[in-house]
């Protein structure tokens, strides 16, 4: 079982919740920049944006609750530079 966004209380379930960590600074940035670009009728409104994020192991996963080797094992694969096409 995993989740998205990281939310506090995923911290406190039983077994605690894997997720995937996400800035939501810089989500709501690239959101209100794509607002702007819509309203604007840029060019820049019709885009693809990948955002980093950051695999988070915990046990629900069925993981050790110290193991390190899933989270280095997706590290590169979880967090992409940022790229905006």
């Amino acid at each position: 079982m995993s989740g998205f966004d990281d939310i506090t209380l995923t911290r406190y379930f039983k077994p605690p919740l894997t997720t995937i960590r996400q800035s939501g600074s810089l989500l709501g940035e690239v959101a209100v920049d794509a607002l702007v670009a819509t309203l604007d009728n840029s060019e820049l409104a019709d885009r693809t944006v990948v955002l980093p994020t950051e695999l988070v192991v915990r046990e629900s996963c069925g993981c050790a609750a110290q193991s390190e080797s899933p989270s280095e094992m997706f590290k590169t694969i979880a967090a992409p530079a940022m790229a905006v096409n």
